[in-house]
């Protein structure tokens, strides 16, 4: 197990050009297609008008939220350091 104190910010952070995100306007569909082509388990939602970060998806959190549901319930907040 490495330290991550031992880390350079550099080695652990992904650039925010590269970073993946779902759009806080997309329907389920589109968010379940986006989940379901890279399986990653943490997706920041970003308001698109302004693009500002709302907060982050668990996609397991959609697999068992039920459809009739608005996806944007199960949205977690983005703690900020």
């Amino acid at each position: 197990i490495q330290n991550i104190r031992s880390q350079r910010i550099r080695g652990v952070m992904v650039p925010w050009s590269e970073v993946l995100w779902l759009s806080h306007e997309s329907d389920r569909e589109a968010i379940q297609a986006r989940v379901a082509e890279r399986h990653y388990s943490r997706w920041p939602v970003v308001d698109p008008k302004n693009d500002s970060v709302i907060g982050y998806l668990l996609a397991k959190d959609l697999l068992f939220h039920p459809e009739s549901l608005d996806w944007r319930e199960v949205i977690r907040p983005m703690e900020r350091i």
